[in-house]
Parts: C-alpha cells; structure tokens; sequence
C-alpha cells in the first residue's frame, strides 16, 4: 500500500516500533556473539588445555596370543553366545488371528492388524496339497527366518530352529487353537512374532554371557593406554539448535559450548554441582551416541555415554551419570552403574564412577560428588 502526502500517524508509530524492534533485535545477537566470543577465549580448550586421557575397558580375547588387549565391545560378548531356542518354554504372548473372506485381523501384542490377500506376500503354496502339513509349514518358515536377506536366525543350528518353529506351530493350533491351514494362508505376522521370539531370546542370551563376562569376573578385564579415548580441543560437534543458551556461564567446561543443556533443569543443576566442586579442574558435557567425540562404556544392549566426564585436580578421572528418580530402578540404568564401577575398579585408581540423583539417602549432589571423590 502507498500514502499520497503524509503517513497516517499511527502508521507511522507502528513503522517507528518495527524499526526499534529490529535494532533491538540486532543488539541483542551482537551481544549474544560477543559474550560466546568471551566465553570461548575463557575455555580451558581455548587456553591450550588439555583433557586428561580417559581409560577405557579392555579385555584379552580368549585364545590369543598373551597379552593382546582388545577394546571391549558389546559385540565382542556376542561372539560367545550360544543361543538355544528350546532352553526357554514356547511362547508367542499376543498372537492371534481371525480370517474373514478375503481379510485377516492378526493381533501382535494386542495392536490389530488387518491384511488383505492382495496386500501381503504369500507363501508359495499353489506346488502344495492342498493339506498343508506342519513339515511343510516348518521348513518354510524356518527356511525364511535364515535366508539372508532377513538376518533373523543365520546363526541359529537348522535343525534346532527347525524344531523351534515346529514347537510354535504345535503351540498356536493346539494351544491358541489357530487352525494350521489358516497359518499356512497368511504368511507376514507368524514370520515376524517368530523373528521377535528369536530376538528376544538372543538379547537375553546376551544379557546372561554380558553379566558372566564382564560384571561377573569371567573376563580379566583391564585399562590400558593402547586405548585411552581424548577430548579433542577442537573437536565438539554440537548442532546449533542442541547448544546451551543459558545465562550461566559455567566456568570450568572444557569447550566454550555446552551440549544438551535445559537451562534450570535437574542435569543443569548436576552440572553447576560439578562446576563448583573444589575438587574438579575442568568438565565436558559428554556427546551422547558420537563415538568419536564422546566417551563411552559397553553395555549388553550397546553403548553407554555418560553424562559428565571430569578431570579432577589430582589428576584422576571422575565419571558421573544423573538419573531422575523415575529411572533409578530400570534394569537397563542399574546395568550402566555396574559396568561404570567395574570400569572404575580396572583403572587402578585412575578413574572414579558414580551415579547420582537429585537426593541420595539425604545427600545433595555436591555431598553425593563429595562421597564418590573420598571412597
């Protein structure tokens, strides 16, 4: 729109404010540029500092040569994982299924599925009789649970897995009461409840040969400087949208930035904790699921990254995860303390764990950092 003669008074005010706005808004990112151009400069990485090398758990692999260390992966635990899917009772919880015309209702843990004949990809059952029998239902499906191409049971004995699948089928039509030819005509949910059985069962295999190995002393388990892991002064990569944005600025973090920090929330008050303990020289926030920029522990469902990696004035290591109360009793969070205290244990004295919480038995978290740094 264009004014002929005078701008309209109001009109003017608002052009006049928009105006202000934007400087206001200009001033505002020169001042926050300015104070990240401070707060890098104060940095101990952007002093030259450098980070304490941080020990990681190693093992000797079983048969080599003496001495060889190995870097302790999750993987490396399922190696020794014999998986036996007869040892455990057949069960397929939440598989049903109801055919009706040209559709199928399948239930998977109680989620309804429905499928169409043309929809789902059939077994190929036109060069069968007619009575499908339960051999040849068993060595169809166990044929595709190890094909390649869905790497669900290839490590799995044949035989074994054939007598697994056969246990199931016998399970669902005499247990469940699904009708085998029934089975036989739908070909996607059975395959996949099996692929889950399967899954299942492995992950609890690997759980046990997990806890045997390494909590348990089955493995010698040692640190070594062959396979420290270092915080790279110039390396922290954090996306723009995931830095922190706080006012606080804490004093002894390593790098100028902060990952994953909600100003005011329970882990930014573990880090100013951590930040104003006497005891600690410098801090990083670790970087969670960047295995070549934060540090991590193996655990049996993976990697686990702790939240806070610490280089105290003595010279040790001190790592610390925070929980909220909600997860203090999850089985996975209780699994990161264990390997934590084991990691702690192999340093020979280099290196302190702990897991802390907004309150520990009347602790606050600087009496919680208080109590790990003096065991």
């Amino acid at each position: 729109m264009q004014w002929r003669g005078e701008v309209p008074a109001a009109v003017g005010d608002e052009l006049v404010a928009a105006q202000r706005g934007r400087q206001r808004g200009q001033v505002a990112q020169q001042i926050e540029r300015h104070n990240a151009l401070v707060a890098g400069a104060l940095s101990p990485a952007s002093r030259g500092e450098v980070f304490a090398a941080v020990p990681r758990l190693c093992y000797h692999p079983p048969g080599a040569q003496q001495g060889e260390l190995l870097l302790l992966e999750r993987e490396a635990v399922f190696e020794q994982v014999a998986l036996n899917l007869l040892a455990e009772p057949i069960s397929l919880p939440g598989f049903q299924m109801a055919e009706q015309g040209t559709l199928w209702e399948v239930y998977l843990d109680g989620q309804r599925v429905r499928v169409g004949r043309g929809d789902a990809e059939q077994l190929p059952l036109d060069a069968v009789p007619t009575a499908i029998t339960e051999q040849d239902l068993t060595r169809w499906l166990a044929a595709g649970l190890q094909h390649p191409s869905r790497n669900v049971a290839v490590d799995v004995v044949p035989a074994h897995l054939r007598a697994s699948v056969q246990a199931c089928l016998r399970h669902l039509v005499h247990e469940q009461r699904v009708p085998l030819e029934q089975l036989a005509r739908h070909q996607y949910p059975l395959p996949q409840c099996l692929a889950l059985r399967i899954a299942e069962l492995r992950d609890k295999a690997a759980k046990s040969t997990f806890t045997q190995l390494v909590l348990d002393g089955g493995w010698a388990l040692v640190t070594s400087a062959a396979h420290e892991f270092r915080f790279d002064p110039a390396i922290y990569p954090v996306p723009a949208n995931q830095r922190y944005r706080g006012k606080f600025r804490f004093a002894k973090h390593f790098y100028p930035v902060l990952a994953d920090l909600e100003d005011g929330g329970e882990e930014w008050r573990c880090a100013l904790a951590i930040d104003e303990h006497p005891l600690i020289r410098r801090w990083v926030r670790n970087l969670d699921s960047d295995p070549v920029a934060g540090f991590w522990l193996p655990t049996s469902g993976g990697r686990f990254y702790p939240d806070f990696v610490c280089e105290l004035v003595d010279g040790r290591l001190f790592v610390a995860e925070y929980k909220g109360e909600h997860l203090r009793g999850v089985p996975k969070e209780i699994e990161k303390g264990q390997v934590g205290a084991v990691w702690a244990e192999r340093s020979a004295g280099r290196a302190v764990f702990a897991m802390l919480f907004r309150q520990e038995r009347g602790l606050n978290l600087g009496q919680q950092i208080d109590a790990a740094l003096a065991a």
